[in-house]
């Protein structure tokens, strides 16, 4: 029941869609940061209930300094920082800065088109943040000792969409998720069910959070994730059937296939239109 009440209370954030006199931009920043406060506030509480309280100190960090939502690697401390080397730092800065220039740029390219223009925006708002200065905090984090691990690992180097969506994309989303719906559902049904529920979560998330603040292109970012679902099913069953869908340039392709084409469904076109293009004054 309280695992209930936090997804009610998640989705309830839709109704901010509803808000008079705020942007798209403004409203998809409002709902995701809601959706963010109530699923670290849910897995700060799932915490306290299995091992006990952190001190008022480390909640204060947790909720305002991590972006993460995996509470147990956050909270256990290390006398031995987990290491980090001056590579990992200039590539976290280099993505900073080439998101930045993406941004500048779809600024100021008045001859492209706007669809262009809105996309060269997202992906540098996805490199400033989830690649570049994210990155930069969890780096800073494991030099002080907590075991936490990047929100994005390399996610172009996936050789399966089980690699990409399990190990490698947006982790704090995935911790979630596997946590909450994969392991209850898992243990309920079995993995296969498990795995189309998150895939239909992660979906119904991405509505909220993309199609409400556009006002339109409902179904969209459902389709995208209902298709990964059809992704991962496909790739286990050519899986045991004696296929090499996982792994090397075969795996990789897979993946890119089924991911980046069908982005168009995710990030669609009344969201370029309603929220990213008037985010950078066009």
């Amino acid at each position: 029941m309280r695992t209930l009440f936090w997804f009610v209370a998640m989705f309830s954030t839709g109704l901010i869609g509803l808000f008079p006199g705020f942007t798209g931009f403004q409203k998809m920043v409002a709902i995701a940061s809601l959706i963010f406060v109530i699923t670290k506030a849910h897995v700060l509480s799932d915490y306290v209930r299995r091992v006990g309280k952190p001190g008022l100190w480390n909640r204060v960090l947790w909720l305002t300094t991590w972006p993460g939502l995996n509470a147990d690697e956050f909270f256990e401390t290390s006398d031995r920082p987990a290491s980090t080397t001056p590579p990992d730092w200039a590539s976290a800065l280099l993505r900073t800065f080439v998101g930045g220039i993406l941004i500048f740029v779809s600024q100021h390219s008045d001859s492209a088109s706007p669809l262009i223009r809105g996309w060269m925006a997202m992906v540098g708002v996805i490199l400033v943040l989830h690649f570049g200065s994210l990155h930069l905090v969890a780096l800073a984090w494991r030099n002080l000792g907590r075991n936490v691990v990047p929100i994005m690992d390399s996610p172009i180097r996936s050789t399966s969409l089980a690699e990409f969506w399990g190990r490698r994309w947006n982790l704090a989303f995935r911790d979630y998720s596997h946590r909450f719906v994969f392991r209850p559902l898992t243990r309920r049904w079995n993995a296969s069910v498990a795995m189309w529920c998150g895939f239909v979560f992660s979906g119904l998330i991405h509505e909220l959070a993309i199609s409400v603040p556009a006002g339109a292109g409902f179904g969209f970012p459902f389709a995208y994730f209902l298709l990964q679902g059809l992704g991962v099913s496909i790739e286990r069953h050519l899986a045991r059937r004696g296929h090499r869908i996982r792994s090397g340039v075969v795996g990789w392709c897979f993946t890119a296939g089924f991911t980046v084409p069908a982005a168009y469904l995710l990030f669609h076109p009344p969201f370029v239109s309603n929220v990213i293009l008037p985010f950078i004054g066009s």
